[in-house]
């Protein structure tokens, strides 16, 4: 995803991705988290996620742009 804002016009975005049964399968749903790289530790930082394994999404907010993925176990 993409998006662009006009620079303090906006504090937080809240985003929700939503997914398949089959993209998770062999994961433990529980397990899901996003992940922001950090360009300077060159790693994947876990970030407080929400898990709603009914509606089959999760859903973080965010005040720093980045490139984020879901991963899980």
């Amino acid at each position: 995803m993409d998006a662009l804002f006009p620079k303090d016009t906006v504090d937080k975005i809240t985003v929700a991705i939503h997914y398949t049964n089959a993209e998770v399968k062999g994961l433990l749903e529980f397990t899901l988290k996003v992940y922001k790289y950090d360009v300077d530790a060159n790693a994947w930082i876990p970030v407080e996620t929400i898990v709603d394994e009914v509606n089959n999404k999760v859903t973080i907010t965010f005040e720093v742009g980045g490139t984020y993925a879901v991963g899980g176990i």
